[in-house]
């Protein structure tokens, strides 16, 4: 009897384990995603770099609402807005040969829009673009109020 209980217990346990494993495994997955889209933040300065050197070798995407970047915008910037669904209507049409640079108001939407093409990558949907980034913070942390233009 008390062997019985014991390897019904033990039988009980390994599919408890086995049921707990792979969401943790999952779990994971989607932390180390997260973790991963550090590596794609850059700070403002590296785009004013970029701006006062004459670099030509990116594009700069700002998904925020077209009231917001004609509010003011960083020179140079294409309005993809995010919520009316225009970045993803045409993702498609960025050009893969140059380094793509989003931002947002707060840096939020931007990652949604780089994490969007990194999917799109993985999946085979889209040719790979040389190389993406997001602004850290956005245009909240965008301090060069001399770079901006207004509509």
């Amino acid at each position: 009897m008390c062997t019985k209980f014991a390897v019904l217990s033990i039988i009980f346990l390994s599919f408890l384990l086995a049921l707990w494993l792979p969401a943790q495994s999952t779990r994971a997955q989607l932390t180390q995603v997260e973790i991963d889209l550090d590596a794609y933040l850059i700070m403002p300065e590296t785009l004013l770099y970029k701006i006062m050197k004459g670099e030509e070798d990116y594009i700069l995407v700002d998904v925020r609402p077209e009231e917001e970047f004609r509010s003011g915008h960083i020179a140079g910037a294409v309005n993809l807005p995010w919520e009316d669904g225009i970045f993803m209507e045409q993702r498609g049409e960025l050009p893969r040969s140059k380094e793509v640079i989003f931002i947002s108001s707060d840096g939020l939407y931007a990652l949604k829009a780089l994490r969007v093409l990194l999917e799109d990558e993985y999946e085979g949907n889209h040719d790979s673009f040389r190389e993406m980034f997001s602004i850290e913070g956005g245009m909240g942390n965008w301090p060069y109020r001399d770079y901006l233009l207004y509509d």
